[in-house]
């Protein structure tokens, strides 16, 4: 009973985090080097936490990882964890075909489908922010 309670808990306050207010983009911006290698490319992750279906809408909690990598091989010198989101999840029940006798399903599965829309979008103006940071030296003048 008392592991049960620790874990409605736990998604009551991932679920609390998850309608948080935003951070700040522009504060998760990497720097332009690290380990005296420059930045060679950057990305989003999204890490899947816990599922919650003690509510009446089945939903997931995320958390996007905001990632640069530096250099010729890539390194990952520089990852951040940006938010924690709630995911709806929809779930359905399909069929690998139906009988020929009476045309009932056959090997009947589910499967769920996530909305990542707020995600995606996060992750986009981040890396918009990201990459006209990169346009800027510091002085202010623009790399070309």
């Amino acid at each position: 009973m008392r592991k049960c309670v620790s874990a409605l808990l736990l998604v009551f306050a991932i679920s609390c985090l998850a309608h948080s207010k935003k951070p700040k983009i522009d504060k998760f911006i990497p720097p332009a080097q690290s380990h005296g290698k420059a930045i060679s490319g950057y990305g989003c992750d999204k890490q899947h936490v816990t599922d919650s279906t003690s509510t009446s809408k089945p939903s997931s909690v995320w958390t996007l990882i905001l990632w640069a990598q530096y250099g010729d091989d890539h390194k990952r010198y520089w990852q951040k964890s940006y938010d924690t989101y709630q995911v709806p999840i929809k779930s359905s029940v399909k069929s690998s075909g139906e009988t020929v006798k009476d045309g009932g399903a056959i090997g009947a599965y589910e499967t769920d489908a996530y909305d990542f829309g707020a995600m995606d979008e996060a992750c986009s103006l981040w890396a918009a922010q990201v990459k006209a940071s990169l346009k800027t030296k510091a002085n202010g003048a623009e790399v070309k």
